[in-house]
């Protein structure tokens, strides 16, 4: 009928482990593959965490998501699924809060938030750029260029016609949603 199965994951993470976070996540996919699923979303920086705050500063916390991410999309090449997920990327002196898609064990592309919330306990500006300053279309993720920006469709190479778009938190409730 055309239906694709999606699974929208909460793994328990640890802020700035990623480590375990990693591990939590991999482990997700297995199972969520194993019950049929097709594509898996994971949380906002589900890569770091969260809450890691001025950590977000810190290089090796961002190398290491990246590092992350490129275990996470190999393994879409053992696992027939898709997926979703978050980590925080340096490009060009600034930090965006980013949702990459990894697909047939690659990463396929990565899309920056825009509107980030100010208010009560969020502070997203004093870490996160907005992608309304991203000035690149594309970025180098181990080695190889994937494409960067808000106005990406992704294929699902293990779902035959599945085409998506991603946006984060508030992009989606925003009245000019990027």
């Amino acid at each position: 009928f055309g239906y694709v199965r999606v699974a929208e994951i909460s793994p328990e993470l640890v802020p700035a482990n990623i480590g375990y976070n990693t591990e939590a996540i991999l482990l997700a996919l297995r199972e969520a593959s194993r019950e049929g699923c097709q594509v898996a979303l994971f949380p906002e920086l589900s890569i770091t965490g969260y809450t890691c705050a001025d950590l977000f500063y810190q290089s090796l916390l961002l190398s290491h998501a990246v590092e992350s991410l490129i275990r996470i999309a190999d393994e879409t090449s053992r696992v027939p699924i898709s997926v979703v997920v978050g980590l925080p990327l340096a490009i060009e002196g600034r930090i965006y809060n980013c949702a990459a898609f990894a697909s047939g064990g690659h990463v396929l592309g990565i899309v920056p938030k825009t509107y980030l919330p100010t208010t009560n306990e969020y502070y997203e500006e004093r870490w996160f750029t907005s992608a309304r300053e991203n000035k690149v279309t594309d970025v180098e993720v181990g080695g190889v260029r994937v494409a960067f920006g808000t106005d990406l469709l992704f294929r699902a190479s293990n779902v035959a016609g599945c085409i998506l778009g991603i946006e984060i938190c508030e992009d989606l409730w925003a009245p000019n949603q990027p």
